[in-house]
């Protein structure tokens, strides 16, 4: 993507989709005109990313928080690894979402989405499994008594 980019001269990226979609746009707005080997981004949390292209977000389906703040997690699934990184140079210019569109979604997954801060603590920290498992016993309680 980075490639196609820098070759058709792109000015804005428009992601479309969910934190993962918004989340590789940050990546590729960063890398486009990084100097270096692009996941050099991730491997240094993002601290010599100097310019980015700017970008916008359609949210299709609420629930890490992407779409309103300058971290990303990005997979390279060739190194089995997951990295992520932050700058203010990656904040979407706008975001949208249709609330409509969510009105299908599961209950779970709504209330999944009301918990963006901590879904990206997770992401950041290296939790081991017992302790993921207990944020979803916890999770899973909060949603049968109402989740609300």
């Amino acid at each position: 993507a980075v490639e196609q980019v820098r070759r058709e001269k792109l000015d804005f990226l428009l992601a479309v989709g969910g934190g993962s979609v918004i989340d590789g746009t940050k990546f590729v707005a960063a890398a486009v005109n990084y100097a270096g080997e692009p996941w050099d981004i991730l491997e240094t949390s993002g601290k010599h990313v100097s310019q980015a292209l700017p970008m916008g977000c359609v949210l299709t389906l609420p629930a890490t928080g992407s779409e309103m703040n300058c971290l990303a997690v990005v997979t390279r699934k060739s190194l089995q690894a997951k990295l992520s990184f932050a700058s203010p140079l990656v904040f979407p210019r706008f975001s949208v979402l249709d609330p409509v569109r969510t009105f299908t979604l599961p209950p779970r997954q709504i209330a999944l989405a009301r918990f963006p801060r901590l879904q990206v603590t997770y992401r950041f920290v290296d939790v081991d499994e017992p302790g993921r498992a207990g944020f979803m016993r916890y999770f899973d309680l909060y949603m049968q008594r109402g989740g609300g």
